[in-house]
């Protein structure tokens, strides 16, 4: 075999790190959506429901059903597709955030306005170290470190966290002035 061939150590340790990760966020992820981890029951039970008196679904049922979905239960098949096919699991976990990331910045609408603070728990808590992972596993990928390609990336980083603060604000914008509480009032 090849010395080119072999990962990094540090990589492959990540990877089984990933592994393990993704299995207990994907056990927590299912048992979450199915019983709400025995607590309350499932969270997500009326995402599809209509409800009677707006016509509409639950919204934020909804999208923290994708969240959880493309988020914690999608880590593991997104490390075992890093084991396999280096490099391909990685780019699927930062789609994977970016879709975590876009589905909390929606769960964030109510009927009152906007609750920011649940948007900004999804985006910081999930979606933030997914794609940290997917970018540590991309860089420990590699034999050696191009720094142009390290600057690259960074850009991106900061491209996507400017991307995401302004979607988040015209979100936020547009809900708290349409929201069906204030849509109703005289």
């Amino acid at each position: 075999m090849n010395a080119d061939s072999i990962p990094p150590t540090a990589y492959r340790w990540l990877v089984r790190f990933v592994i393990v990760l993704g299995t207990i966020t994907f056990l927590g992820g299912v048992l979450w959506l199915v019983a709400g981890a025995g607590i309350f029951g499932s969270p997500v039970d009326g995402a599809f429901k209509i409800e009677a008196t707006t016509g509409f679904p639950n919204y934020f049922q909804f999208w923290i059903l994708w969240v959880v979905i493309a988020g914690p239960i999608a880590l593991l098949p997104c490390a075992l597709l890093e084991r396999f096919f280096p490099r391909v699991g990685a780019a699927a976990m930062i789609v994977a955030a970016i879709i975590v990331a876009e589905a909390g910045i929606r769960s964030g609408r109510n009927y009152w306005g906007y609750a920011g603070v649940d948007a900004l728990i999804v985006v910081g808590c999930i979606a933030a170290p997914i794609l940290l992972l997917a970018v540590s596993l991309l860089a420990l990928g590699t034999r050696r470190i191009r720094w142009q390609a390290v600057s690259i990336a960074i850009f991106l980083m900061i491209l996507l966290a400017v991307g995401l603060r302004v979607r988040y604000m015209k979100e936020k914008d547009y809900w708290n002035a349409n929201c069906p509480e204030k849509m109703h009032k005289p």
